[in-house]
């Protein structure tokens, strides 16, 4: 993910952050049996939602210059560059 968020605009990787949360319950639910409260479950939707909206009004602007994501645009940085 931090190399995600250094190639990329936040915006584009944010959802991506959340769908942990759904994947944590998955796992949690297949391997060990846990089950979230009704309540528990309202918060991680409300979370995931609310990620989803912000993620999807954002808008795409151009990488800040001097930035790690400007540089590697620019093809400047990144591995094997010393």
């Amino acid at each position: 993910m931090t190399q995600a968020y250094r190639v990329e605009q936040a915006h584009v990787v944010g959802p991506f952050s959340y769908a942990t949360v759904i994947f944590s319950y998955v796992l949690g639910l297949v391997f060990w049996g846990e089950e979230i409260s009704l309540e528990a479950g309202v918060g991680v939707l409300m979370v995931v939602g609310a990620g989803a909206v912000l993620s999807a009004g954002a808008k795409a602007r151009p990488p800040r210059p001097g930035s790690a994501a400007r540089a590697v645009a620019d093809g400047e940085g990144g591995e094997g560059e010393t």
